[in-house]
């Protein structure tokens, strides 16, 4: 089976609730692509996930980190970042 990493797909979420006078903020962390891992997973991929928040400073940039995943898939944020290069 394949070596897959999955880059992005994640995000922060704020919400701010109102009662009366008093707000409350509350901050959660998002994984939009939990379906799409356990099917891989399923399959017998070895999925690599990593958060939107992490690709910045833990994404493989080098060609010889590149060559350990079989596939790796961008979500479209990061798409833009790399087009962007």
């Amino acid at each position: 089976m394949a070596k897959i990493l999955l880059a992005g797909e994640s995000w922060i979420s704020t919400t701010t609730e109102y009662k009366g006078y008093d707000s409350f903020t509350s901050t959660k962390l998002e994984i939009g692509c939990e379906a799409l891992l356990m099917a891989l997973q399923g399959l017998g991929h070895e999925v690599t996930h990593l958060r939107a928040h992490d690709v910045p400073e833990h994404f493989p940039w080098t060609k010889e980190e590149l060559d350990q995943y079989d596939v790796i898939l961008l979500s479209d944020y990061w798409f833009k970042f790399f087009c962007a290069l």
